[in-house]
């Protein structure tokens, strides 16, 4: 029983497996005609025989195509006639072979996939209003071209005094746009090209022409799917012997396709007041959108001046947190990991905790000391405390990552940043908002205005409301006379405005305003920034003080100075500095003046780099389309022909 059930566990996933593939191929899969050709040649019997070619391009895996004709036109168009057209098709081919006639009730119309290949069908009930065609294929991301030929029997009506075919070559209940379309009728001969006249209903880009007394030329660059391609001709009643029996006159078709053109142009003319609307909204957005952009970079960006002539500053200016110095420098509320890297080397350098070295050389073939934080043990007369910033970079090492052990190995800390780089996203977030809140104390930033964005931004606001506005209102009133037109120019013109907005909402909610005491501080930073990177002055002086060299060190790191050239520095320390210089990692009885310190410190900058260069990558992962010799375009209106229908693939 555990064995059948299993086997059948397993067959059910191995059935489910190969359902899932072929149930996505059948949601992604798609098709385009990308090309439509259309010969009818109109017999004087008045009947019409139609061949149409079209290239379908096939995305995925399809087998059968269809295609429905009606037989009766639209009675609420007034079509001038009654009586059905009688189509027979008579055959379907692609580029290699045509189709073998198979009987509807020899095909699977539920599961239309199904049917043997190289076949059709067509079949019209009587109580159907069209004539249905379906025939069968295989075609997997190929191209092919189908070429449908049927004969309309009774295409021609005859009127009291004109002959008419009126017929939709294109209906509008195909699945999908197609695309180049050409539709040439051939007429028979003897007839005077300056009785000739024909009309195109339909897309308007359609144009229709009369090359020569026999040929009439219907062409448009796409149909989409909803819309028609509808010819309309008008031919002295004398050329055919036989046809339908039609109930209006030469004058009253003349009258209803003036108003069918009367009518095209009113909805032309008012696409055209969208159209000018739309384009002085753009106008207007873009006046707007380029005095938004220059109030932006020469107000609301203000210029850090020179801190002095030279623009230079040889020591930190003030005692500035380093994460208030980085978010005043970048002009920016986000930090990096380097205000992080240099708020811990800020704890050493007022003694809240130290660097230390392990007492042997650790490692398999490559020994090398070991590196890492310790608390420090402070003297109770020592009255200073550390600073928020400070202590949510202590909590963090000697919290999360030591859990509340007195040492932390440099090891630990990297291993702890990499299987964790979301703490250490979360605690760069915290600094931000903190540094943010405590430059704003301490009066470098002013505060932000309520709404100040929103204010500045509303009159483009208006502007793209009002678009859309007008857009949808166009769409509704419009309907089926829709022209893109307006559309278009709305979405085009007004990209560069919106991309405006979109830098300016975003620069605002990132950067802040200085105050004057904010842009004074600022420009000292920047100045000390300068002189610590320009190192081919800064090697030539000695630092002669502990104290200065460890706010180089802190202070360096924070301005991308990176720890190996900091450990470089010429430095010229008294024997007092000797206690000072344990706590960045120089073995008792050495000082960082001394030349074994300063070995000492070379390795200690190469541990300590790897060590918070792990924090650093921690908080950047994973953020990561009348008369021979005339022409003209189509209108409007219309419907009222034969034929027309859609047809699909799958």
């Amino acid at each position: 029983m555990k064995k059948t059930f299993l086997g059948l566990l397993f067959t059910g996933l191995v059935g489910f497996s190969l359902f899932i593939p072929q149930a996505q191929a059948e949601e992604t899969k798609s098709y385009t005609i990308n090309s439509v050709g259309i010969d009818a040649v109109v017999s004087p019997d008045g009947s019409m025989d139609v061949s149409e070619q079209r290239t379908y391009r096939f995305s995925g895996d399809f087998r059968f195509a269809y295609q429905r004709i009606n037989k009766n036109p639209d009675k609420k168009t007034d079509p001038g006639r009654t009586e059905p057209y009688q189509i027979r098709v008579k055959s379907i081919c692609d580029e290699t072979a045509c189709y073998r006639f198979i009987h509807p009730s020899e095909v699977d119309f539920e599961q239309r996939r199904n049917n043997p290949f190289g076949t059709y069908t067509t079949y019209q009930d009587e109580d159907e209003d069209e004539v249905y065609i379906q025939w069968h294929y295989s075609a997997v991301n190929t191209t092919k071209v189908f070429t449908i030929k049927y004969m309309v029997d009774n295409a021609i009506t005859l009127h009291s005094d004109v002959a008419e075919l009126y017929w939709q070559f294109i209906g509008s209940d195909w699945e999908v746009k197609q695309s180049n379309i050409s539709t040439v009728l051939t007429l028979p001969e003897g007839i005077d090209g300056e009785k000739i006249q024909a009309w195109g209903h339909g897309e308007l880009a359609g144009q229709v022409s009369i090359p020569s007394d026999q040929k009439i030329k219907f062409t448009a660059p796409i149909v989409s799917s909803g819309k028609i391609l509808e010819a309309r001709i008008l031919l002295p009643k004398t050329t055919f012997l036989d046809g339908a029996e039609g109930y209006f006159s030469k004058d009253k078709i003349e009258k209803q396709e003036q108003n069918f053109i009367a009518e095209t142009k009113r909805w032309l003319e008012r696409n055209d007041l969208f159209v000018k609307i739309q384009a002085f909204l753009v106008a207007a957005g873009w006046l707007v959108a380029v005095w938004i952009l220059g109030k932006h970079l020469l107000y609301d960006r203000q210029r850090i001046p020179k801190a002095n002539q030279a623009d230079r500053v040889w020591e930190p200016p003030s005692d500035t947190e380093p994460a208030l110095v980085e978010q005043l420098i970048k002009n920016y509320k986000t930090l990096s990991a380097k205000a992080f890297t240099a708020t811990a080397l800020s704890l050493v350098q007022q003694k809240f905790m130290k660097i230390i070295r392990s007492d042997q050389k650790k490692g398999f073939i490559f020994k090398k000391y070991e590196y890492g934080f310790s608390r420090a043990v402070r003297s109770s007369a020592v009255k200073v405390e550390k600073t928020k910033l400070q202590q949510k970079v202590f909590d963090y090492l000697f919290g999360k990552v030591a859990k509340h052990e007195d040492t932390l190995w440099f090891s630990e800390l990297i291993k702890y940043n990499r299987s964790h780089p979301s703490g250490a996203r979360s605690l760069i977030k915290s600094l931000e908002k903190t540094a943010y809140r405590q430059n704003k104390k301490q009066g470098f930033i002013e505060s932000s205005k309520k709404g100040g964005v929103f204010k500045k931004i509303l009159p483009l606001l208006i502007i793209y409301l009002s678009s859309v506005v007008l857009i949808i209102f166009q769409a509704f009133w419009m309907g089926d006379h829709l022209q893109p037109e307006a559309m278009v120019i709305a979405i085009g013109g007004l990209f560069f405005p919106a991309f405006i907005t979109i830098v300016v909402m975003v620069e605002s909610k990132l950067r802040f305003r200085y105050s004057e005491k904010g842009l004074q501080e600022t420009s000292r930073w920047k100045a000390f920034g300068k002189h610590m990177k320009d190192y081919r002055k800064t090697k030539e002086y000695p630092i002669d003080s502990i104290i200065l060299w460890e706010k180089y060190l802190v202070y360096g790191t924070l301005l991308g100075v990176s720890t190996k050239a900091l450990s470089q520095l010429p430095v010229k320390f008294d024997f007092n500095d000797e206690v000072a210089s344990t706590y960045w990692g120089a073995r008792a009885g050495h000082s960082l003046g001394s030349t074994e310190g300063l070995s000492s410190f070379g390795d200690v900058s190469s541990a300590l780099s790897s060590a918070l260069g792990s924090f650093s990558s921690a908080t950047t992962q994973s953020f990561g389309a009348s008369g021979t010799g005339s022409s003209g375009g189509f209108s409007g209106g219309g419907g009222g022909g034969g034929g027309g229908g859609g047809g699909g693939a799958g």
